[in-house]
């Protein structure tokens, strides 16, 4: 499979024609009854599936990603395909990393490279990576290579993907790296507000009277508003990475201290 390919599609059938006629742009003799040997399906039924005429099933979703080779992300968005839900759902199947393995890549550019995998035209390259991130090229180097021997990364002809479910970490965990970890995306957060036209960013708060017993809930909510908020923008094609900072926080001193 061709790198630039873009499999968050909303419609199954976008990606089953984007395959087709991807292979056939590197081989014309590329046929539809060539397309399904490589799916293990009939030449008619693959038709019927690129037509509409018979709905995509779960168990045939799961067989096609295993052929076509998918992410898991990419899985998710085949099965999202045939019910928007499962999104939602298949994101809180994460990948929760071990202390020790976020301490590894607890530098934020290490999940922007992940994410640079989906934008159109990535390259596995040290010099392409750190001029879109703003890296130096020695920080990609290690940065990817420590990606990818941890089996965080898959390569796709010149372009690479993120080869895991969404990453996260024990939540309430007291952590040396992941303090840093939001300590460095609060420091880019305030020289981006500094450096970018308001057009290319949003920064708001809110400021409530609150019940620190409600916390937990509070918490609950922002992962699904997350979770919700992945499901709805990535999607369709990508050009730039963006880091989105959720931050609630008591702005009074209160009688815990």
């Amino acid at each position: 499979m061709n790198g630039e390919i873009n499999y968050h599609y909303t419609d199954y059938r976008e990606l089953l024609l984007t395959e087709l006629n991807s292979r056939k742009g590197k081989n014309p003799n590329f046929s539809l009854r060539s397309f399904a040997r490589v799916l293990g399906v009939s030449p008619s039924h693959l038709s019927h599936l690129i037509s509409g005429k018979k709905p995509l099933t779960q168990r045939q979703a799961v067989k096609i990603s295993e052929k076509l080779n998918l992410s898991p992300s990419e899985k998710i968005d085949l099965l999202a395909a045939m019910n928007p839900e499962m999104r939602i759902t298949q994101f809180r199947d994460r990948k929760i990393l071990k202390e020790d393995e976020f301490r590894l890549i607890s530098d934020w550019y290490h999940y922007a490279i992940l994410s640079l995998g989906e934008v159109k035209g990535s390259k596995a390259s040290n010099k392409w990576i750190a001029k879109r991130l703003g890296i130096s090229e020695v920080q990609a180097h290690e940065a990817f290579e420590r990606l990818k021997r941890m089996g965080l990364i898959k390569m796709m002809g010149s372009g690479y993907r993120q080869n895991s479910p969404p990453l996260d970490t024990p939540l309430d965990v007291p952590s040396a790296a992941l303090r840093r970890f939001h300590g460095q995306n609060l420091d880019r957060a305030k020289e981006k507000m500094e450096s970018l036209p308001v057009t290319l960013r949003d920064f708001s708060s809110i400021t409530i009277a609150f019940n620190p017993s409600n916390l937990k809930k509070a918490k609950e909510l922002i992962t699904k508003f997350e979770d919700k908020f992945c499901s709805e923008f990535e999607k369709g094609e990508k050009t730039e990475v963006y880091t989105l900072a959720v931050q609630l926080f008591p702005a009074t001193v209160g009688e815990h201290k």
